[in-house]
């Protein structure tokens, strides 16, 4: 389908990046946990893009019965969510089928590659990842490209900067939809629908003061944020995710800011898809 609203339009070089691409000898079946749809719906679309079959999953407490229903060659799970964090679903996973691996995907910097293989993962993805990142992951959690009659894969394009300028580039949030016009517009209204009700529940912990509430939304938000190119909301973010002063009125104070300019990006998002 052709790209008639101009959502997934960006520069020449990135609209003309080749999709990355497993062999389809290897048949790699994944399946992506995680709490935030958007997420989910970004990384499946890249995978769909890279040939690589996904089932995705935002309630991890679910992940056991599906992995013995499934036939998986990998799992790729958040690792901070509400309901169950990365390692209860390691666990989940290992208890049905010791030998499957499973890969971390964190927005937290400061988790360790090695302590997190130590603990059982096959890896550890951060976000916000390209979609070069996720196949090259996979490739090595799984070994695939390494087998007889796999061979190399192909170079494997990363997203384009949208990180230069402060300016919102919403095509770096759906590239991965490639032409496909309605799966672009898909991810853009998931983002302002989910990053709306993300700062309405922002807004509702500042008034509350609860410290625990701002610093999980932080932490939700940040990689979405960094996609876009907007450092300033990201940074704040980051802050708010991170600081471990007293909670204090004008720590709340100092966030109010960032949450107007979040719903100042909401609107451009819903502008866009009202063209």
């Amino acid at each position: 389908m052709g790209n008639r609203s101009g959502i997934a339009a960006g520069s020449e070089s990135a609209a003309a990046a080749p999709a990355v691409e497993l062999p389809a000898s290897c048949g790699v079946r994944v399946l992506l946990v995680d709490d935030d749809p958007l997420q989910l719906e970004m990384a499946a679309a890249m995978c769909r893009r890279a040939g690589i079959a996904a089932e995705s999953c935002q309630y991890p407490e679910y992940v056991g019965k599906l992995v013995a229903e499934g036939d998986f060659n990998l799992v790729l799970t958040d690792i901070q969510m509400p309901s169950a964090d990365g390692f209860s679903v390691l666990k989940s996973v290992h208890g049905v089928d010791p030998a499957l691996p499973v890969v971390a995907v964190s927005a937290r910097g400061e988790l360790d590659a090695k302590e997190l293989r130590e603990q059982g993962f096959a890896g550890c993805l951060r976000k916000p990842f390209s979609s070069g990142e996720l196949v090259a992951a996979i490739r090595e959690a799984c070994g695939v490209g390494t087998e007889p009659g796999c061979g190399e894969l192909p170079e494997t394009p990363d997203m384009p900067d949208a990180l230069q300028s402060d300016r919102i580039d919403f095509h770096a949030l759906t590239l991965y939809a490639g032409d496909d016009d309605e799966a672009a517009r898909s991810i853009l209204r998931s983002f302002a629908e989910q990053t709306a009700a993300n700062c309405d529940g922002l807004e509702r912990a500042l008034d509350a003061g609860d410290e625990a509430a701002v610093k999980a939304l932080a932490h939700k938000m940040v990689p979405i944020f960094t996609m876009l190119g907007a450092r300033e909301v990201a940074e704040a973010l980051r802050r708010a995710e991170t600081d471990e002063t007293p909670w204090s009125e004008s720590r709340s104070e100092a966030l109010r800011p960032t949450v107007r300019s979040i719903r100042t990006i909401v609107a451009e998002a819903e502008k866009t898809l009202s063209l």
